[in-house]
């Protein structure tokens, strides 16, 4: 087989050239796009829809479409929407990874015994759906299937409200360090567990906040009620 990468930076595609991870990256999307059986969207949630527009008359019958994102419903809808009735639609989820982003931050047991949820459209076949679990578990993946209303309410707990915390408390604690003291110097394994986190990403971890604003807004109110 063949591994193939489109990015909008074309540093970027140099680099994972260079790094040896795929066999042909570019910025022409439909081009990379154009012979693939397997197509994974890795890109911030706002992005979907263009991206789907650019490549859906360039996917060939019979191919997978799936993706890496966090939330899953307003997703589904949009590729849903917009996607050929002959590629198959089968949203991943792989809860793996660091706050670190760029291809170097990549490495080969990423995945190992990380949870990947796949939650199949409507359109799903079965042998589709096992093809792409099969994937997932050959790079280490243990794999689950689950509707989105139940994948979003799920990740509301165990992932965005923690970022939300950190990212609050680390603007907390950059505001009252610039006003007064210098406490960022006396700071201890706690603090630095949480500006870890608030390392991520912020404009993918924005998308997630407000695709998932419903049900991250009523972990907010029982985070409240518990801190009363």
């Amino acid at each position: 087989g063949k591994v193939v990468s489109s990015n909008r930076s074309k540093n970027t595609n140099k680099k994972i050239i260079k790094l040896n991870i795929v066999d042909e990256a570019s910025s022409d999307v439909k081009k990379e796009v154009r012979d693939s059986d397997l197509i994974i969207i890795a890109t911030p949630l706002s992005s979907y829809r263009n991206i789907i527009l650019k490549i859906k008359n360039s996917l060939k019958n019979g191919a997978i479409l799936t993706d890496v994102g966090s939330v899953k419903k307003k997703a589904i809808y949009v590729i849903e929407k917009n996607i050929p009735k002959n590629v198959s639609w089968i949203s991943s989820h792989p809860i793996a990874g660091t706050e670190e982003s760029g291809p170097e931050s990549g490495f080969s047991q990423l995945f190992k015994n990380k949870w990947c949820i796949l939650t199949p459209g409507k359109h799903s076949k079965i042998k589709e759906v096992k093809l792409l679990e099969k994937f997932w578990k050959k790079i280490g993946s243990k794999v689950d299937i689950m509707n989105a209303k139940q994948h979003d309410y799920i990740l509301s707990i165990t992932s965005h409200l923690p970022h939300l915390i950190a990212y609050n408390i680390v603007n907390t604690t950059l505001q009252i360090n610039k006003k007064k003291y210098n406490i960022v110097k006396y700071s201890a394994g706690g603090l630095r567990d949480f500006t870890r986190i608030a390392a991520s990403n912020p404009i993918m971890w924005r998308d997630i906040f407000i695709q998932n604003k419903e049900n991250t807004s009523k972990m907010i109110d029982k985070f409240i009620k518990n801190l009363k």
